[in-house]
């Protein structure tokens, strides 16, 4: 039976019995946004970057060695410049950092890392779509929590994580679909919220270096609970699909392990 439950085939509920589990939906909220063409002058629902904004990334890589090499499937996961960069930027002293493929696989690795069939997860609400469609894939019995101009509610997040909770996932800046930014204030009291309880925390920085809010983070209160995803998909170009993550060293090495056997 505890086969069963943890591959997701059969659900338990307490009294009310055991039921065979329906089969997990795949990616539904993605693919109705997709065929969606809205006759907007300027549609930035898809958060895609002009390209006339970018910067020119020639003069960067023209500056590459002619000797450089690609090294070795065992190195370590983030070049020591790239590195001292990105903790020069962090929002705090992040305790171990890696490199993903953009902000959306980073939250994938890391909420594979840690959530299991039927575990309890709070989400924005409203939240961005493809992460509900991952956690549904994940099997996470999902719990929103409401918004205001300064992010989550900190009273409402206590009554949700009243029940074990296996992580909070949420967007500090340049919310999907608000646009709200969390205030330092308020992350502030949602690390205490959490502080009290048992579960993790995974932010979701897609926007980066473009938003034009403060980084901020639980990180600077919850470091060792804390995991903090920054993409530079839309500052530097969704082709390069390159992501920063810090989290707690034991968690990190996880997804590590797990990047190496993809």
């Amino acid at each position: 039976w505890g086969l069963l439950t943890r591959a997701g085939a059969i659900r338990t509920d307490g009294r009310r019995g055991t039921t065979v589990a329906p089969p997990r939906p795949g990616p539904t909220r993605y693919r109705r946004a997709l065929p969606v063409s809205p006759a907007f002058e300027l549609d930035l629902s898809t958060g895609v970057p002009d390209p006339e904004l970018l910067p020119d990334l020639v003069p960067s890589l023209a500056q590459l060695p002619r000797a450089w090499h690609a090294g070795s499937y065992l190195d370590a996961p983030v070049l020591p410049d790239l590195a001292e960069a990105l903790r020069a930027d962090w929002p705090y002293p992040p305790p171990a950092l890696a490199v993903v493929d953009g902000a959306l696989d980073g939250v994938d690795l890391v909420a594979s890392a840690l959530v299991r069939y039927g575990d309890r997860v709070v989400v924005e609400h409203p939240s961005f779509p493809p992460l509900l469609d991952l956690l549904d894939a994940l099997g996470a019995r999902v719990v929103g929590v409401p918004v205001d101009d300064d992010g989550l509610l900190p009273d409402a997040l206590a009554a949700a994580l009243e029940a074990r909770t296996r992580a909070v996932f949420l967007q500090p800046r340049a919310h999907n679909p608000t646009g709200v930014a969390l205030t330092a204030a308020r992350a502030e009291r949602l690390a205490a919220v959490v502080a009290a309880t048992e579960a993790m925390v995974v932010e979701d920085d897609s926007a980066g270096a473009i938003s034009a809010e403060a980084a901020v983070s639980l990180g600077s209160w919850l470091p060792e609970r804390t995991v903090h995803v920054r993409s530079f998909s839309k500052s530097h170009g969704p082709d390069l699909r390159v992501a920063g993550v810090s989290a707690p060293g034991d968690l990190l090495e996880r997804v590590n392990e797990r990047r190496r056997l993809g």
